[in-house]
């Protein structure tokens, strides 16, 4: 709800039974105050925002919640915070990152964000028990939004790229240049969904484009330290295993850059010998050798307006919290080029 410049607190005090410290409390985001009495002081000062201005003498503050147990795509998470860093600088607006261990258990997230004094969340790379705790946030008249992955609370917006969508995009790139045995570096499907959905649209783009799924191999997600270190592996575990692919799609760009030195460590030039793709642009995907073709979906984006959405939801000035879904777009580069058997199919005619 906005924050408050002036009002008649001892009215709202009477109307609601409480101190008129308790509705400072309130208005201030203190913690220290039983749940039922704030919503009922939240639901007075709502039907007096007539008296109430859009913007309060605080700031609004949003708590930037990073699971670290989840996977945390180093590439993905810097671009989402630099996203929400350059609309701090733009507005006032105070934002706190916060990482919690896997799962959460020791306390609740609702007393977490009260004692940080948080107006709003923004969830970056949360489990799924978490995120079940980030859908009762509303409930409790604290805004949130989820960076990457889609929500199923009507209550909570999400902002994130269709994954499905821009794998296909990939395959049909790829396809498009000769390439018929296709080997794709898996994530950990079973903590993201937008990652489980890129897998199940390289599946589909196979089939769109008349690809054996047989001869096109899945390479499993190996934990590793990083997710560079995690391409690197398992690359080198998919060429080892004598799987004949002429092109390596990686479901991030980082996983892309460690495919590229693990080709190079076999003698395999790309994109002469093979093709490497990624998924997401980060900065660096530009600036590598070979330059990597990937799908953009704008990470910084995404965090500048999730952080935008937020202040405006808090301030008054947007009735919900919006769930976006964008189209990543295509990037071609120098990584991928047409298959050697392609041209050399092509030098024979």
């Amino acid at each position: 709800m906005a924050r408050t410049c002036s009002f008649n607190i001892r009215g709202i005090a009477a109307e609601a039974n409480v101190s008129t410290a308790t509705v400072s409390r309130v208005v201030n985001n203190h913690p220290g105050v039983d749940e039922a009495v704030r919503k009922r002081v939240l639901n007075i000062l709502r039907r007096n925002e007539g008296e109430m201005a859009r913007r309060g003498s605080r700031q609004v503050c949003i708590l930037a919640l990073v699971e670290v147990g989840s996977p945390v795509v180093e590439g993905f998470l810097s671009g989402v915070l630099s996203g929400m860093a350059r609309y701090m600088t733009e507005h006032p607006v105070g934002i706190e990152l916060c990482f919690i261990p896997p799962g959460f258990s020791g306390t609740s997230l609702l007393k977490m964000v009260r004692e940080k004094r948080s107006d709003a969340v923004a969830g970056i790379f949360l489990g799924a028990s978490v995120i079940r705790q980030v859908y009762g946030l509303p409930g409790h008249d604290i805004p949130a939004m989820l960076i990457g992955e889609k929500s199923d609370s009507p209550e909570v917006g999400h902002i994130t790229v269709n994954s499905f969508r821009g794998a296909e995009a990939v395959v049909g790139c790829l396809a498009s240049l000769g390439h018929r045995k296709i080997g794709y570096l898996s994530n950990n499907i079973e903590k993201s969904a937008s990652l489980r959905e890129r897998q199940e649209g390289f599946i589909s783009g196979l089939e769109k484009n008349g690809l054996d799924p047989g001869e096109c191999p899945v390479s499993a997600h190996s934990p590793t330290g990083n997710t560079f270190e995690a391409g690197y592996v398992q690359t080198a575990k998919l060429l080892s295993s004598g799987a004949d692919v002429s092109a390596i799609f990686a479901s991030t760009d980082e996983m892309a850059y460690g495919a590229m030195r693990a080709c190079a460590d076999v003698g395999r030039r790309v994109p002469l010998d093979i093709s490497v793709a990624g998924f997401d642009d980060y900065p660096g995907s530009a600036y590598c050798t070979p330059s990597l073709t990937t799908v953009a979906s704008d990470p910084a984006g995404m965090g500048f307006e999730a952080a935008k959405y937020l202040d405006m939801f808090v301030n008054g000035l947007c009735s919900a919290v919006p769930k976006l879904e964008r189209d990543g777009v295509l990037v071609k580069r120098e990584s991928c080029a047409p298959a050697a058997d392609s041209v050399a199919a092509a030098g024979n005619r």
